[in-house]
């Protein structure tokens, strides 16, 4: 099948994905037509800490900014078979899933031959298994998505309640099921470690569950909508979990971002010559949190410094998703759970990249509510504007303690 009045000259994404790549490319998508097509490489290279997380939400941002343009893969005149498993291998990819998600077709590189018929079936049979924690694995790696605009994966049996009725709303999984997620994701990710599971911290789970949750339901109760406008066309919400075995000697070679070497340098005192290091991303499609504070349609009118207070707002004591304080633990307890995990935070959002370094800095909740808590990514000192990017994504990295 032919595809008609394909864009000459796509907005290409390589193989690099570090978060600096991706921080370069977000500034060229800045002002983009709304038409233009994404070329996405079919794997990764340099792929480093945190890279995935910040190329799922440059392709999000595609998707918002030019959401007439369409999703091309390097997929050309090959012969059926070989077309074929290409496009499985980019479908096992998890940006090339994410892409597919939110772009729902598939074209080859050169814009002319759609391959969407090809890419479904391999598309909605790994959509198929994000209802089991187990049929999710991908090696060491966990992926889960919640597409929305397609109503039978937009929630998967491992983050939802199983419905009563099609009318009814959905609803997440209670404390428990989120604990058992926990324990879940641990098992998968961690179980070829040869770490003991005896003895382990139940709190410990006790608190990634309450986080995990909080994240999520921040993303069910906020990102599917646009402030004022109703529900996104289309919207992709999810988390990845990652387990890095790392040699304690190549820490250098990991990664180029120096806040990201100071934390492994830092931590890798307490582990001894392998660190094993969780990298955990829960991510939106959604409005962004200074959105969710403030109930604007955008950030184009508020200044980076009022868009970082809105989002420091977020993240005070007692605010929940819910704003219910019996609901959720609220977004300042997820801090504090960081904190206790010996963690890192990143979270980009809007015009503002932000961490903060939990073994420099550990959070006790007696914080002013003017304190700087989250730090410029650049700087570290002040603040700077960063490209415009889509939705909310959260990544923490966090060591697995021995049993």
């Amino acid at each position: 099948m032919m595809a008609k009045n394909s864009n000459s000259k796509p907005f290409s994404v390589n193989r690099a994905s570090t978060i600096a790549d991706v921080e370069q490319l977000l500034s060229g998508l800045e002002g983009a037509p709304k038409d233009q097509d994404l070329l996405l490489a079919t794997s990764l290279k340099r792929r480093q800490l945190g890279g995935t997380a910040a190329m799922l939400q440059l392709l999000a941002t595609w998707r918002r900014q030019c959401y007439e343009g369409r999703l091309r893969a390097h997929i050309g005149a090959e012969s059926p078979r070989e077309s074929q498993t290409r496009i499985k291998n980019f479908l096992t990819a998890d940006h090339g899933l994410f892409a597919w998600a939110l772009a729902d077709t598939l074209f080859s590189s050169d814009g002319e031959t759609d391959l969407s018929s090809s890419a479904r079936a391999s598309a909605i049979a790994r959509l198929e298994g994000m209802g089991s924690v187990e049929r999710s694995k991908r090696g060491n790696k966990v992926f889960l998505l919640c597409v929305d605009h397609r109503r039978r994966f937009a929630t998967p049996a491992t983050l939802y309640q199983p419905a009563t009725s099609d009318e009814d709303e959905p609803a997440l999984r209670n404390r428990q099921g989120f604990k058992s997620l926990a324990d879940e994701l641990r098992t998968e990710i961690g179980g070829k470690t040869g770490r003991a599971r005896r003895g382990r911290d139940t709190g410990e789970d006790e608190r990634l569950a309450a986080l995990l949750r909080e994240l999520v339901t921040n993303t069910h109760d906020w990102a599917r909508y646009e402030p004022g406008r109703g529900k996104y066309e289309r919207s992709v919400r999810g988390l990845r979990i990652e387990l890095h075995n790392l040699d304690a000697e190549s820490l250098g070679e990991l990664t180029a971002e120096p806040v990201l070497l100071e934390y492994l340098t830092r931590t890798e005192t307490n582990m001894g010559e392998r660190l094993h290091l969780v990298e955990l991303s829960i991510f939106d499609c959604g409005p962004g949190l200074s959105a969710w504070r403030t109930r604007e349609t955008g950030d184009a009118s508020l200044s980076v410094d009022s868009e970082y207070r809105a989002v420091l707002e977020c993240l005070r004591e007692h605010f929940s998703s819910s704003h219910e304080p019996s609901r959720g633990i609220g977004l300042h307890e997820v801090l504090g759970t960081i904190s206790n995990l010996g963690g890192l935070l990143r979270v980009r959002t809007g015009r503002l990249h932000l961490y903060r370094d939990f073994t420099e800095l550990p959070y006790d909740g007696a914080h002013d509510k003017d304190e700087p808590f989250l730090q410029d990514w650049d700087t570290r000192l002040g603040l700077t504007q960063a490209p415009q990017a889509a939705g909310t994504f959260y990544t923490l990295l966090f060591p697995l303690p021995y049993g």
